[in-house]
């Protein structure tokens, strides 16, 4: 029992997520053999992961769990139908790690379901074991989440209670006239509905991204983003590849990209590193995406890559310089 013992678990599945993301995009691209190794590379040196795996939180292993899930069902997709089954037994796992899960796994599965319907069709006897097997798993989760206990974190942190929407629509709805139309135009839901989604976007602002990461110091040094700045043009370039480069593969990394705020979205401080944990990797596959692409566009390849090596070595030490001489001082209280 010491401090050692407690972060060691999260530890190792941050380790585990380096080795899971280069398994899992030379699954989704194997046309690209140097995109998985830069894809874990990007992962091992992120602001993101570094900070947030450092520490017992359970999130990471979720993340982690989440991450190999996804694999084992891209791979029962691409070669090895059985590997459904731990696809299902790696989703149930993220039910009872953290609670951001128990919102996202569904989502995802439903996202993974709609991108991958014909191949599932194809492989309908494991799909059919691994859904039995999974419902099986998760039968102890039901009477927990129908216990009070399950449901006061979620009452302590959800923007739906906030009685500030509801008194600003009876407001609305009194000064205008209390007609149906009227009551339909300020309707607390529509109040609610900015709300999410005021809270959705704050997870994309570039203050967020790549200036000062989670304005909670336990979760953030307060002086790096949750990304490198350099790697601002790379995400940018990434996604012009997965949106002109149509396949099932770029489906799932967006589809998993933009699904991944939503359970932070619900909740009241955002942008919220750990709740959006389990977006990882997508952002570094991206970046690394963009990296490829631009390194085969131009025609500078050997200055591009040293410089760029170069760039990322002295934002990854900046990084490190800051984490260890500085953070421990400023934020020891945290």
């Amino acid at each position: 029992l010491n401090e050692f013992a407690v972060r060691l678990p999260s530890a190792l599945a941050g380790v585990i997520m380096v080795w899971l993301t280069y398994l899992l995009v030379k699954e989704l691209f194997p046309q690209k053999p140097l995109l998985a190794h830069l894809a874990a590379l990007v992962l091992a040196i992120s602001p993101w992961h570094l900070q947030l795996s450092r520490a017992a939180f359970e999130a990471t292993l979720a993340a982690c769990f989440n991450l190999a899930a996804i694999y084992f069902f891209v791979k029962a997709i691409n070669k090895t139908p059985y590997a459904l089954i731990l696809s299902a037994v790696f989703f149930v796992l993220t039910l009872y790690t953290f609670n951001s899960n128990r919102l996202l796994t569904p989502l995802l599965l439903l996202a993974l379901s709609l991108i991958y319907f014909r191949q599932l069709w194809q492989i309908k006897k494991p799909l059919v074991v691994a859904t039995l097997i999974g419902l099986v798993l998760s039968l102890p989760l039901i009477p927990y989440l129908r216990s009070p206990a399950s449901k006061l974190r979620w009452h302590e942190v959800n923007i739906f209670s906030n009685l500030d929407i509801i008194k600003t629509s009876n407001q609305q709805i009194a000064a205008d006239g209390r007609g149906r139309l009227i009551k339909l135009l300020h309707h607390r839901y529509l109040g609610h509905a900015a709300n999410f989604l005021h809270h959705y976007f704050d997870h994309f602002k570039g203050k967020y991204l790549f200036i000062t990461g989670d304005g909670n110091p336990r979760f953030s040094t307060q002086n790096t983003g949750e990304l490198y700045l350099i790697e601002i043009l790379p995400l940018l370039v990434g996604f012009y590849f997965l949106l002109t480069h149509r396949s099932s593969s770029s489906a799932l990394i967006l589809a998993w990209f933009f699904l991944g705020p939503i359970p932070a979205a619900t909740a009241r401080e955002t942008p919220h590193a750990l709740r959006s944990l389990s977006m990882l990797p997508t952002h570094q596959i991206i970046i690394a995406l963009g990296l490829v692409y631009i390194f085969n566009q131009i025609k500078y390849k050997k200055l591009f890559a040293i410089g760029y090596m170069l760039l990322a070595l002295t934002a990854f030490g900046r990084f490190q310089y800051i984490y260890y001489r500085y953070y421990p001082w400023e934020f020891a209280g945290e």
